[in-house]
Formats: C-alpha cells, structure tokens, sequence
C-alpha cells in the first residue's frame, strides 16, 4: 500500500513503498545515481531606465545584493576589483530557510556581462547576466542553469518555482531601487 510521505503549500507528494521511493505523478520508482541530477534553465529580463554603465556598475557590487535579492548576507570574499576568479559568499532565503551560498566569477566584460557559479549545498547554479542599451535605458537578463543533485532532486519542482519567483521579484526590486536613484 501506497502511504504519503509529506506534501507542501504547491501540493508535492511522494509516496514510499517498501524499499523505494515512488514519484507522486507516474507512480515510477525514483533512484537516485551518485552522478545524477536534476536540471533547469531559468531565464528572466527587466528593462531599467538607467543607462548601461550604472546599471552593470550596481549589480555587479555584492555589497548591493542584499538590497534587491533574497540575500540577507552577501560579500566578496577575495580583494581587488571583480574579475574572473572574484569569490564570494552569503547566504539566501528561499522557502522559509536561510542557506548559505559560495561563489566564483566566472566571466567578467564592462558593461555587458558578468557570470559566476555558486554553490549551496546539492545544488549548483550558473549565472549569466548580460546588460544591454536600449532606448531610455538597459535591458538586463539573469539566466540560471541549475542542477540539483542527491536527496533534493526530490524537492526539485519546489526549488526551481522558488528561485523563479525569487528572480521574478529581485528584478522588480532592482528596477525599482535603480530607477528611485535617477
């Protein structure tokens, strides 16, 4: 007999059956490999009537960070101007729980992209963002490439509805702050 196991406010269930554990939709057996995970590609764009430089300039700063994203705690960890290689670290608050978070950039170009990959636990995201003139202002684009891996893959419909609404309202909170300062 198929007994629930836990369910959230989105409604996800997984059921356990002797030995295994069985995906609440197909009812399929879930196992979990060593080198397997779960992915998804975010993509999410705003349009700021601030130009290019400042735009780049504010979300490139970690000190910033927390003023438009879910991140009580942000910093670069290392010294010097960003660049390839900068790190930093914080924390974030997704679905009631604060997780820490480390990353590193991974591409740098003035006024047009920034990229990094961060690490929090099983899941690993990489970040690009690109900034690009328009008429009045910068159109800016945030793209995740997530994985989730081990026991979270479980979690994952959870996790990527989180941080896609989390992106949704963090670009709305950049606007806003940005377009406040002009």
């Amino acid at each position: 007999m198929i007994q629930p196991r836990a369910t959230s406010q989105v409604d996800f269930k997984w059921y356990t059956l002797p030995g295994q554990v069985v995906h609440f939709a197909t009812g399929n057996p879930v196992h979990f490999h060593r080198n397997s995970h779960h992915m998804a590609i975010i993509v999410e764009s705003v349009e700021i009537k601030r130009p290019v430089d400042k735009v780049f300039a504010y979300t490139t700063e970690a000190s910033n960070w927390v003023k438009w994203q879910p991140f009580p705690k942000a910093e670069q960890t290392s010294e010097g101007p960003v660049h390839v290689g900068t790190t930093f670290q914080g924390v974030i608050h997704m679905m009631g729980v604060n997780m820490k978070w480390t990353s590193t950039a991974t591409e740098y170009e003035l006024n047009k992209k920034f990229g990094k990959n961060i690490f929090s636990g099983s899941i690993t995201n990489e970040q690009h963002n690109t900034y690009e003139s328009i008429t009045g202002g910068t159109k800016f684009t945030i793209s995740y490439n997530m994985k989730i891996d081990g026991i979270m893959q479980l979690f994952s419909p959870m996790v990527i509805s989180a941080v896609n609404k989390g992106l949704k309202k963090a670009l709305l909170n950049l606007k806003s702050n940005l377009e406040v300062q002009a």
